[in-house]
């Protein structure tokens, strides 16, 4: 099921709310109440490997075909500083069960930032697959605005601005000024 979520972020650089994605987002994450925990498999500046685990809240339409220990997953995310924006893969372990693929593009605009996270994902699950599915993009959908809001509020320093900064920090962004006599 393909699926894409826009959402703009005010107030934020680009560039910042990138960085701060990039290298504060694990364990912003760990911290959801969803998540059971996170281990970093492999790492490095631009990529990183990492086996979730999920808490194990299943819901009762698809209990007969998911176990609370299935829900568990590999993501492995790729950065690309230059365009500003993190490749995704999501697998079950051992299994062909669960495959999304995703983009997460940071993109100036005005005084802000427009996040677009575009991706493909595929649940293999006699039956409820197709239903699974569209709960989690839902849920995607529902969730990244919000998620992306509170990431850039607890993470991320507004741009700098003479609006209501102090005197000192005011006369800095003003620059040099000429002197009169």
């Amino acid at each position: 099921m393909r699926f894409k979520v826009e959402h703009r972020v005010s107030a934020v650089d680009a560039l910042a709310l990138y960085r701060a994605f990039r290298d504060q987002s694990l364990e912003y994450l760990k911290s959801m109440p969803a998540i059971h925990s996170a281990e970093m498999l492999d790492a490095s500046p631009a990529a990183r490997r990492i086996h979730w685990r999920a808490k194990g809240d299943v819901p009762a339409a698809v209990k007969a075909f998911v176990k609370p220990s299935d829900l568990h997953w590999v993501e492995e995310t790729r950065w690309d500083d230059g365009s500003l924006e993190a490749r995704t893969v999501v697998t079950r372990p051992g299994s062909d069960v669960l495959h999304c693929q995703s983009v997460l593009r940071f993109r100036p605009q005005g005084d802000g930032v427009h996040v677009e996270c575009e991706g493909d994902l595929k649940i293999k699950l006699p039956l409820v697959g197709s239903m699974v599915e569209y709960a989690a993009a839902r849920a995607i959908k529902e969730n990244m605005g919000l998620f992306l809001e509170e990431f850039a509020r607890s993470t991320v320093q507004p741009p700098a601005s003479d609006v209501g900064a102090p005197p000192a920090a005011a006369a800095a962004l003003a620059g040099p000024t000429a002197s009169t006599g």
